[in-house]
């Protein structure tokens, strides 16, 4: 049976799609090392009572961990705000045979094949297909249909593909 739903883009959504597209890639993951140094030298400037370079470096670490991903998701709140095309309705029907989108201008279907990975980062299911674009399901707006979202995932798609934390899993099946 066809498992409908349908979305409208929210800033929240898109920016933890954005943070963890760009924490994850090659050059996300160098920041995130540079971070973690930064954390390091400071307890360790801490420790030698160097308190000006310990304050540089925890600074460094907290620009990294908290004001980038803030920039980060305002930005994007602002270009949701401007590009109202990417806050119309998105209908998915997920089927045995794939995944059909439907927007006010297009429609197209995408066989299982084609689809790669799942990942749930924060508020957001995100879909990854062979080419790296990705279908973004906001976790507030399917909740009704996301145990049967990810079931159907969890038969179509390689477990060793399918990223949803535990407790993510536990917490539907309370629900459902």
């Amino acid at each position: 049976m066809p498992i409908e739903t349908e979305i409208k883009m929210d800033g929240d959504s898109m920016g933890d799609f954005m943070i963890y597209h760009i924490y994850t890639s090659g050059s996300g993951i160098v920041i995130l090392v540079l971070g973690i140094l930064n954390i390091s030298f400071g307890i360790a400037f801490l420790m030698k009572g160097k308190w000006g370079m310990a304050v540089i470096f925890l600074v460094l670490a907290a620009l990294v961990f908290g004001i980038f991903p803030w920039l980060i998701r305002r930005k994007v709140k602002k270009q949701m705000e401007r590009a109202k095309h990417l806050t119309e309705p998105i209908r998915y029907i997920f089927q045995e045979d794939g995944i059909e989108t439907i927007t006010a201008a297009d429609r197209g279907k995408a066989s299982w094949k084609k689809f790669r990975r799942v990942v749930w980062r924060g508020r957001v299911l995100i879909l990854y297909d062979d080419k790296r674009q990705a279908i973004l399901l906001p976790v507030e707006q399917v909740k009704e249909q996301l145990p049967a979202v990810i079931e159907l995932l969890r038969r179509k798609l390689p477990a060793s593909e399918i990223k949803i934390p535990a407790s993510k899993l536990a917490a539907l099946n309370k629900q459902g």
